[in-house]
C-alpha cells in the first residue's frame, strides 16, 4: 500500500478534529431595488421619482375626505444617496393657519407629534389638456427631511390623478435638483412645468407598476 493511502485518513482525521473551515466575512449585499427601473433616466437629473398608490378606497377619495393616504410602490429612477423614500405620504387640507398660504399638506404619519416630512404645495395651472389621460394635478412645494430648517430644500413636484373606470389613482413624487424658492411663485410653477414636460416621455410606462385595485 503506497503512503498516499495513508495520508488520506489520517488528514481527515485532522481536519474532523479541528471542526469546520472558518469563512472570511462577507461583506453586506447591496440593498435590492423595489423594482427595475423600467424606462430611461431621464436627461435632467432627480434626486427621487417615487410613485405611489391611493390607499383609500375609492368611492371615499371621490368623497373629498380629509386626507388621503398614499403607499410606495416604485422607485422610478435611482434615488439620490441622502435623500428620504418615505413608504406612506398623506395628502391633507392646510390647517387654517396655513390657508393662504398652500392649497395642500403632504406629510408623514404623526408619531409623538412629530413629522419625518410636511410639505405646504402650491396648484400649478395652465396645463395642457393633452396631459389630461396621464396627470390631473400639479403641485409643487419643497422636499427637506426637517421643514423647520432655515436651509432652502429641493423642489418637489407632485403629480396627481384621481381613480377612473379604467386606471387607479397615484401620486407621482419627483424630487428635483433645482431649489425651491420661498414666495418666488411663478419661479417654482415653471420648474413644476418644466418637470412634467422632462418625465412625459417615460410616465405611461411608469404608470404600467400600478396594481389595478388595492391589494
Amino acid at each position: 500500500m503506497s503512503a498516499t493511502h495513508h495520508f488520506r485518513p489520517r488528514r481527515l482525521a485532522e481536519q474532523l478534529e479541528q471542526g469546520p473551515t472558518q469563512r472570511p466575512p462577507q461583506p453586506p449585499s447591496p440593498p435590492r431595488r423595489r423594482n427595475p427601473f423600467p424606462a430611461p433616466v431621464p436627461d435632467r437629473p432627480f434626486r427621487a421619482a417615487l410613485l405611489y398608490r391611493l390607499e383609500t378606497l375609492p368611492y371615499l377619495a371621490n368623497l373629498g375626505g380629509p386626507d388621503k393616504e398614499y403607499r410606495l410602490v416604485a422607485e422610478c429612477l435611482p434615488t439620490a444617496e441622502g435623500t428620504a423614500v418615505h413608504d406612506v405620504l398623506f395628502l391633507c387640507p392646510p390647517q387654517p393657519r396655513y390657508a393662504g398660504q398652500c392649497d395642500a399638506i403632504l406629510q408623514t404619519r404623526c408619531i409623538e407629534r412629530q413629522k419625518d416630512l410636511h410639505s405646504g404645495l402650491r396648484t400649478v395651472e395652465k396645463m395642457p389638456a393633452r396631459l389630461s389621460p396621464w396627470v390631473e394635478c400639479l403641485f409643487v412645494g419643497d422636499y427637506k427631511a426637517d421643514y423647520r430648517e432655515k436651509v432652502l430644500g429641493p423642489a418637489a413636484v407632485v403629480l396627481m390623478r384621481r381613480a377612473t373606470a379604467t386606471e387607479p389613482a397615484y401620486l407621482l413624487l419627483l424630487v428635483t435638483e433645482k431649489a425651491y424658492i420661498p414666495k418666488s411663485r411663478p419661479t417654482n410653477a415653471q420648474t413644476a412645468r418644466n418637470t412634467l414636460q422632462t418625465v412625459l416621455p417615460q410616465l405611461p410606462e411608469w404608470l404600467k407598476l400600478l396594481p389595478s385595485e388595492l391589494e
